[in-house]
């Protein structure tokens, strides 16, 4: 019924790396549940539950706002059935909504809203996207475009999107389940071109354009992931979800020559 960290391990404790800590990036913190979502509980230790969505399997509070339980006849629809995503903040059937919340859609023009009470249906709002619907380029960069200013957030902290959640966003909108994390998500494609061997730039820039005239690609390197949105002249073009990157200093010192600039 709202956003539910999930963590890693079987405790509420947040766990950061680095001499100098970070907290912005808290290493028990798998994911970010969100409202009108799926969870499978699985198995119960002290004050959590162990539970699985269709993108991550981590621990929950026991006491997280949750919906009743399913009801059986209703199961198919709201976990595999089609979606609609809210195009702004919605109110539907007295549940305040945030944009880009997924809700089951119930028929062309209807969709279920959980709630505390239980499951009720609503119109949906003007604006929302159907999950079926044909997976164009256009479509999906205008899907992609629709986030701009959203906030970062590592493994969805405070309600933020990182790389792969962002990307995994914009395809679940077409009805399409991507892995939570950018390496397996970087697997998952129909045709992986490895260009970490390849020294020459323009042989890369070749491999890059010849890969985008067939069809939608991915950007993977170490940790992140991006979206290839089309070249401006020689220049490719990619939108996605970052933290923070090292600029050169314009008088580089011995000491450090590098400025890290944040993002998110």
């Amino acid at each position: 019924l709202a956003e539910i960290p999930t963590r890693g391990g079987p405790t509420p404790q947040s766990l950061y790396q680095g001499p100098e800590i970070d907290e912005s990036f808290d290493r028990n913190l798998c994911s970010t549940l969100r409202a009108q979502e799926p969870v499978e509980l699985l198995s119960k230790w002290d004050d959590m539950w162990l539970v699985r969505t269709r993108y991550t399997l981590g621990w929950i509070a026991a006491d997280a706002p949750l919906s009743p339980e399913v009801p059986a006849d209703r199961r198919q629809q709201l976990v595999l059935g089609d979606k609609y995503v809210l195009a702004a903040e919605s109110e539907l059937a007295g549940a305040r909504l945030p944009d880009h919340t997924q809700l089951a859609a119930l028929a062309r023009d209807r969709v279920i809203v959980a709630k505390a009470t239980g499951f009720e249906e609503a119109a949906a709002p003007a604006g929302a996207t159907w999950s079926r619907r044909p997976l164009a380029r256009r479509a999906l960069l205008t899907e992609a475009f629709a986030y701009l200013d959203s906030p970062y957030g590592w493994g969805g902290r405070d309600g933020g999107r990182d790389c792969s959640r962002f990307l995994m966003d914009v395809f679940a909108s077409f009805g399409l389940t991507l892995p939570r994390h950018s390496a397996t998500l970087a697997k998952a494609t129909s045709m992986r071109i490895d260009v970490s061997g390849v020294e020459s730039s323009d042989e890369k820039l070749s491999l890059m354009r010849a890969a985008h005239e067939r069809g939608i690609v991915l950007l993977h390197f170490p940790g992140h992931v991006m979206l290839l949105a089309g070249f401006d002249g020689d220049q490719p073009m990619a939108i996605h979800a970052f933290a923070e990157y090292a600029e050169t200093c314009s008088e580089p010192s011995a000491a450090n020559s590098e400025q890290l600039r944040r993002a998110d």
